[in-house]
């Protein structure tokens, strides 16, 4: 019978009594009712239906049937308004499932159909034919649980709801009737209320208490924005007694008596007692009728006050010109929802479905569902930017990062597609945020080792100081370094000029020739000795040469896994580091890291360039990339 489970309507109800007796390890006992079901099951394989198999692009449709214990569907195609069974489907509910409630049963069969039959699902459109609300229930506002987790999983396929239409094939008999129960409806009891309203000479309001049946009060002060008689306050109370409780009891019905404080019989009193349910409809249209009226002339009258207050403003016409007419990125989906619009390519049109159960409306704004929050607000391309821009440097702004920034938008409660990447670049191009950011201490270039293998061919020269003034008013000292040997020549002088002649090491020994006269031994053995090792100097040279290219080759590889590369070429804008040019403290600690921007007007060599100011001024000296950072617009 599993094996023919695909041709077998409803097999699951009609295997139950089967599944009973073989369920856990209870002894086998048949008796009446498997018999029956038996003889039923016999019946209908003599008189089996013919399956189709649907042509590519085909609309299929989809019968679901509910009853207490199990689902059933049946995927089938209409052909020239003929009905041909594709496929059955049916599951037993276990015991947690059987306690879902009908729409729930209605959407799990849905569901169940869907996995089993994916492939169909995939690549076809599936019309589901019933009803119930089922396409409310899964994308209404509040949908949690379960049933959300459905329309989830369900809104990667084409689905469409429609209502039932009649079953013209006798295969599909089993699924005329869609559910065989129906769900008592609860009664939520009695709620009481109690309205008062008055009007004076400065104004007029009401009071609601509501009672629940579970003894719950309620209270609600109501103040009115326009003038009105004592018996129109007691109406506005007795209506807003009315919308209060509806609000509350918007899940349930149940029956309210609204009382009103005063005689029963007095000027300005009333006693409404109805019940939220066909009749009180047609007792509270007529207090509608009069409460229109009052509404209209408070209408009027707030209208005519506006007028007066906004006279001062018509001497000075306005004209609103349309600066862009893009499209905003949710255009498509609100078009979806309110007139049922798709684009005319299908792939667009069936991701734009399928995005769509992500989103609803609510008092005719387009709202995101999202998991921080139950909604979040579409916003437009402006929008965005206002909230970034208030959120990031308003009154209470602190500059925060982008992800930061982002996430805080999302819990105020906005939502648009391209949240972190804009907040994320509104971060990168802020000006105060650029010059208070934090110093770079890493390596902006990579080590460029200088490999030299001639002793006393190149000299490195620094000046040191000013030091303590030593004999002769010298306080400067003027220090040379050998590339090579690392030999070290030192000159002190008492100050730095430009056109100073400085000469350092004149006076002193070669290092190599005085290393040749401090062997010992003979005079002859030394010269002897003396003139072999000039033979090999070239030899010892060369290995001098390699030992030194191979540890620069280290240094440089440790040194290059700190650069943070920084690439700046001609016409760029860059900040420049306070501290490189002595004013890190003139603000104190308010004192900003970086300054500018300057303009790259020259790339002297990689990693050091001229720059200029921006108005056109150009600064003295060339700068080193590691005191550059780029400057974002």
């Amino acid at each position: 019978m599993a094996a023919l489970t695909r041709f077998v309507s409803k097999s699951a109800e009609k295997a139950l009594p089967f599944f009973k007796i073989l369920r856990g390890n209870k002894k086998f006992e048949w008796g009446e009712e498997q018999k029956q079901a038996f003889e039923k099951v016999k019946e209908h394989f003599q008189r089996l239906p013919t399956i189709t198999r649907p042509e590519l692009g085909e609309k299929l449709q989809l019968y679901v049937s509910v009853t207490e214990k199990t689902v059933a569907a049946v995927l089938l195609v209409n052909r020239e308004g003929q009905q041909s069974p594709i496929y059955f489907v049916s599951h037993v509910l276990a015991g947690a499932e059987q306690r879902y409630e009908l729409l729930e049963k209605m959407a799990y069969a849905v569901l169940i159909a869907a996995r089993k039959l994916r492939p169909y699902f995939d690549s076809h459109t599936v019309q589901v034919l019933t009803n119930q609300p089922l396409e409310k229930a899964l994308h209404k506002l509040d949908t949690t649980g379960r049933l959300l987790k459905w329309a989830i999983e369900l809104s990667e396929f084409d689905i469409e709801y429609r209502p039932r239409t009649a079953i013209k094939a006798q295969a599909l008999a089993d699924f005329i009737v869609e559910t065989t129960y129906s769900e008592p409806a609860e009664s939520a009891g009695r709620w009481k209320i109690e309205v008062d309203g008055s009007a004076a000479q400065s104004g007029a309001g009401a009071g609601v208490v509501m009672t629940s049946p579970e003894g719950e009060i309620f209270e609600h002060a109501i103040r009115f924005g326009f003038k009105a008689s004592n018996n129109e306050a007691e109406y506005e109370a007795a209506l807003a007694g009315l919308t209060k409780l509806r609000e509350r009891m918007r899940p349930r019905t149940g029956n309210a008596e609204i009382p009103t404080s005063g005689k029963e019989h007095g000027k300005g009193t009333t006693k409404l007692r109805s019940a939220i349910g066909p009749e009180s409809r047609k007792h509270g249209g007529r207090r509608l009728i009069k409460t229109g009226e009052f509404q209209s002339k408070r209408q009027e009258k707030e209208r005519q006050g506006g007028d007066l207050g906004r006279q001062k403003y018509r001497s000075c016409p306005t004209s609103v010109n349309t600066i862009a007419t893009e499209s905003e990125w949710y255009e498509g989906i609100l078009a979806y929802k309110l007139k049922g619009e798709l684009p005319e390519d299908k792939m667009t049109a069936q991701k734009l479905r399928r995005d769509s159960v992500w989103y609803c409306i609510f008092q005719g704004q387009l709202y995101k569902k999202g998991f921080s929050l139950p909604l979040l607000r579409c916003v437009t391309a402006n929008e965005a930017t206002k909230i970034i821009e208030e959120i990031h440097e308003g009154i209470c702004g602190n500059h925060i990062g982008g992800k930061a920034l982002a996430l805080k938008a999302l819990r105020a409660g906005f939502y648009w597609p391209t949240m972190l990447t804009d907040a994320q670049t509104y971060v990168k191009k802020c000006d105060k945020c650029q010059r208070f950011a934090p110093v770079i201490n890493q390596p902006a270039n990579d080590l460029q080792p200088i490999l030299n293998p001639i002793p006393f061919a190149q000299w490195g020269m620094d000046i040191i100081g000013p030091f303590t003034p030593a004999s002769g008013g010298r306080k400067f000292l003027i220090v040379g370094i050998d590339y090579f040997t690392k030999w070290i020549e030192a000159e002190p002088t008492a100050k730095i000029m430009a056109n100073q002649d400085h000469r350092i090491g004149g006076h002193r020994r070669n290092p190599v020739q005085g290393s040749f006269r401090g062997r010992g031994g003979t005079p002859g053995g030394s010269r002897t000795a003396q003139l072999a090792d000039l033979d090999l100097l070239q030899e010892v040279r060369l290995a001098a040469e390699l030992r030194s290219a191979a540890y620069k080759d280290r240094i440089s590889k440790s040194y290059n896994k700190r650069v943070r590369s920084r690439p700046i070429s001609k016409g760029d804008l860059v900040l420049r580091r306070t501290a490189a040019t002595g004013k890190v403290h003139v603000d104190g600690k308010l004192t900003a890291n970086w300054e500018g921007p300057y303009l790259v007007k020259e790339e002297i060599v990689p990693g050091s360039y001229r720059l200029e100011d921006m108005a056109g001024k150009l600064l003295k000296n060339s700068w080193n990339a590691s005191v550059l950072k780029e400057y974002y617009v």
